[in-house]
């Protein structure tokens, strides 16, 4: 396993998410195909994806961390 921690920024949210987002879902599986990738090369991938909230109620939901598998985390800054 590599040390080195590879940073990803881009329109990203994943799909069981309950909570909806603007993102575009092409986009999202180009960016998972490229995240394999990488996984399996070895690297930590550490996503950073300005998707905003589109539901008033949750207009609030500030940052947040989720861990998509060991090797990849998911900040969602909007």
């Amino acid at each position: 396993m590599k040390e080195e921690e590879i940073y990803y920024y881009g329109s990203y949210d994943v799909t069981t998410n309950n909570i909806k987002r603007k993102y575009n879902l092409a986009t999202t599986n180009k960016m998972d195909y490229i995240i394999i990738a990488l996984n399996q090369a070895g690297y930590n991938v550490h996503l950073i994806s300005p998707s905003y909230v589109i539901e008033k109620r949750y207009i609030y939901d500030q940052v947040r961390t989720k861990y998509i598998n060991s090797l990849t985390t998911l900040t969602l800054l909007c």
